[in-house]
């Protein structure tokens, strides 16, 4: 009798470690999920933050409108150097970071941490532009920002932003 009794105990002792083990799995797989969409909402929170920045700089530090400043030219603002396209910042790994620090400095978005961006340039065949993908480090392939820069020196234009976050 007692025998029997023993292999029902460790049955049930099977039984429950099994549950337990299951939860445990239950458990780790929401966090990963919580802690994924987390990671997605900061990339695409990172996303628009650079945009803000870069449009700032183009279009309140550099003014609306370039004052004669057509073709490529560098310029300073306080200590930065800045490189330029008719006015607006070129896509240049260089010439974006030091935007980027001028919106620091103006406080424009003060919690943007240095850029830790992976940054693709590029130029495009259509525009004859040059062309810089910002990827925020750790984000898929279809999560970021493909800024082009304004137009060329013999045809000025708008500088472009296409935030491409389904991938986030």
């Amino acid at each position: 009798m007692n025998h029997h009794r023993g292999m029902s105990n460790s049955k049930i002792l099977v039984l429950v470690a099994g549950i337990v083990l299951i939860l445990l799995i239950l458990l780790v797989t929401v966090n990963q999920e919580k802690k994924m969409e987390a990671l997605k909402a900061n990339h695409q929170h990172a996303l628009t933050d650079i945009v803000v920045a870069i449009k700032h700089v183009n279009e309140v530090v550099l003014g609306p409108e370039p004052t004669g400043n057509f073709g490529i030219h560098h310029d300073y603002f306080g200590d930065v150097s800045l490189d330029l396209v008719n006015g607006k910042l070129r896509a240049t790994t260089s010439s974006l970071e030091n935007g980027l620090d001028i919106a620091r400095k103006l406080l424009v978005l003060p919690h943007i941490k240095k850029i830790d961006w992976q940054m693709i340039p590029s130029k495009t065949a259509s525009l004859g532009a040059h062309q810089i993908k910002l990827i925020p480090r750790g984000a898929g392939a279809n999560c970021y920002l493909l800024y082009t820069e304004a137009g060329t020196s013999s045809h000025p234009r708008a500088p472009q932003y296409i935030i491409v976050n389904n991938g986030c």
